[in-house]
Formats: structure tokens, sequence, C-alpha cells
């Protein structure tokens, strides 16, 4: 059954907001807000580069499940989320910018239906599916899967006008090449236009995860083995990084170069060039959900229930959101961060 918006419903996560320069990769670090209940986190000391700790009471678990996402795609825009705190009618605009939320932080800073608490805006709930893993969003419109209820759900991107896709016994993650939806079970990734018509069989498998496109080949995991290769219109696959995987999960494409995440810790980076595989992140929780837009890294980590993200040029490793339940898959546009939450069965939405 297709769902549509749901507002958020309870006390929501910690967030750290962050801004990556447009034209570098230094980081401005925020003070960290709380997101409901009225309590301020602590920014910690921090690391050199703008790294900031954050300590909160957050009732969020964290917690490590055999689940992933898919990245969006898309160019351009600046890392980091949210909204820099202002007086009142700072910018020349008359408005409180530290709680309107057409104008939080910054006038003209639009919230897009989140609250804005002391000048940060805050995530909203836009859907509410059983379980979402896959997400993946488009031009105009989010897509997302939900393996309770079998189904791939396309809906606008404040989650109105839902409605079921298509139909995926154990959906996993979802990517598109803008004309396209791609698709992964267990055993298989199937391929559809984005305006309908008929399913496409590509590849079959065992454990199938996340997946990804670059050029004219499918990127894709198996969980218990790491990741593999075939071509766009289906064909041979081939073992690209296998054997030593944890439980490998979403995949992203960026500037020629792919990214796989292992829920054992790692995210790593394969060049298809020249065949070789390198670390990009070392020592995460548990890494799943990918994202990378804008010359920026975001991923959920299932270990520690946060949304984190990082420069691909380096730099230190943020934290955007914290106290989510299971977080899956993570898109990102021009205007916004969106993410899934397995166990909490939410799809929320954060203003850039």
């Amino acid at each position: 059954m297709a769902r549509g918006a749901s507002p958020i419903g309870q006390p929501a996560a910690v967030i750290a907001l962050y801004f990556l320069a447009a034209c570098g990769h230094d980081w401005d670090t925020f003070d960290p807000r709380l997101a409901a209940g009225g309590t301020t986190a602590t920014s910690g000391s921090g690391a050199a580069g703008g790294e900031a700790s954050v300590s909160s009471s957050s009732s969020g678990t964290p917690a490590s499940a055999s689940s992933s996402s898919s990245a969006s795609t898309g160019g351009g825009g600046a890392g980091g989320a949210g909204g820099a705190a202002g007086a009142a009618g700072s910018g020349g605009c008359a408005a409180d910018t530290l709680t309107d939320a057409k104008n939080c932080g910054a006038c003209g800073h639009d919230c897009l239906g989140g609250e804005c608490l002391t000048g940060f805006c805050q995530p909203v709930t836009i859907a509410t599916p059983m379980h979402p893993i896959g997400l993946v969003a488009t031009g105009t419109e989010l897509y997302w899967g939900d393996n309770a209820n079998d189904t791939i759900t396309v809906a606008n991107k404040d989650g109105t006008n839902a409605a079921v896709y298509t139909l995926q016994v154990d959906v996993r993650y979802l990517a598109t090449d803008g004309t396209s939806l791609f698709w992964a079970s267990p055993t298989s990734i199937r391929q559809r236009s984005l305006g309908g018509g008929p399913i496409a069989d590509l590849v079959t498998g065992t454990t199938i995860e996340g997946l990804n496109l670059l050029l004219d080949t499918i990127y894709f995991t198996q969980h218990d083995q790491g990741l593999f290769s075939a071509p766009k219109l289906g064909g041979a696959v081939t073992p690209i990084s296998v054997g030593s995987a944890v439980y490998a999960e979403g995949v992203a494409t960026d500037s020629g170069i792919v990214y796989w995440c292992d829920n054992g810790g790692t995210i790593s980076a394969f060049d298809p060039q020249n065949m070789t595989t390198t670390a990009f992140i070392t020592s995460e929780a548990a890494p799943a959900g990918l994202c990378i837009y804008g010359a920026v890294a975001y991923w959920t980590n299932q270990g520690t229930g946060e949304l984190r993200s990082r420069a691909i040029a380096g730099g230190a490793i943020q934290t955007i959101v914290s106290g989510l339940q299971l977080p899956t898959g993570v898109a990102v546009d021009d205007q916004a961060i969106y993410w899934a939450e397995l166990t909490g069965g939410v799809i929320r939405r954060l203003a850039r």
C-alpha cells in the first residue's frame, strides 16, 4: 500500500549541522542543537579540521543489521545541512531567523516543512513505510523500497502524491541513471523506465544488496562476498573485490570511482581504470547506505544511529544527525538530505 506524508511523531534526533564552503573543503562547524525536547547538545573540542564531538541524551538506539541503501545521482551543490543561527531581522529581512521556518538561520532559508529551532532546521517525517531500505532521488521525485510490504513507492519530494511504482519481493537498494530505476532483491537486479513500462531482469545472484551505475556498468554488492560488476543492460557478472567483506551494503559512484560500504567498518574506493581498491573511510562502526553529491560522501551508520559525511577530497568526518533508528538509505539533492530508518519505519527530510 502506498503511504503519504506523516508529521513527525516523536522527539527526533540530535543534529550537528555543518556547511561546506563552496570553493574549498574546509568545514565551518555550528553548535549542534537537539531536534526536540528543548535540550541543547554540547559540542566537544573537536579535532583539527573542524570535526566536532557531540554528547547528548538522544533516545535513538544504535543497532547493526543486514540492510542498506542505494545512492542518488547528481552533481553540484555544497555539502552540509540546516542553517546558521542569526539574530532576528539579520540579513535585511524582518523574520526571526532563530524560529522562522521560512528564514531559518538566514533570510530565505526554508526548512521545507521542518521546524526551525534556535536557527537550525529540524528533520521532518515525510512518509511512514513499514521497513524502508533503498532510497533514491530524481529531479522531481523520491523513490523508496519497503521490504515488509514488498513495494517500491514514488512520491513528490515532500512525500505527497505517493503511489506504488511496482511490486518487488524483498526489495533492497535502488539506483537511477535519470531515465530508469534499478533495484535489487537478494536474487536479482531489475530495471524499469521511470515513466513505467515493462520490467527487465538484468542480473541474478544470491545475496545482492546495494547497487549503483557508472557509465554502462552496474556495480553491486553481495553482502557475504563483496563488490561485483555487470553490463548495464545485463550480462556476465565480474567479481571486483570479494572474500573479505563482513556485510557489503550501499554503493555510490563519483568522478569515475566506485565507493561501497562494508558494515564491518569500512568504505572502500574502487578505480575501474587501474583496477585498484583503496580505503576511503576506516573504523566506522557499521556504514550502510551511501550517497555522493557535490563532492561530499554521505552515509548512514547503523552502529551509532547516525547520518555522517566527509568531503571526497578528505578532511574530518561530520555527524549531521544522530539518534536514528537503524538508518539505511540516503539520498541528497540541492535542497535537502533524505534518509530511511528501517526499524523506525520512516522516511525523513532535512533542509540543507
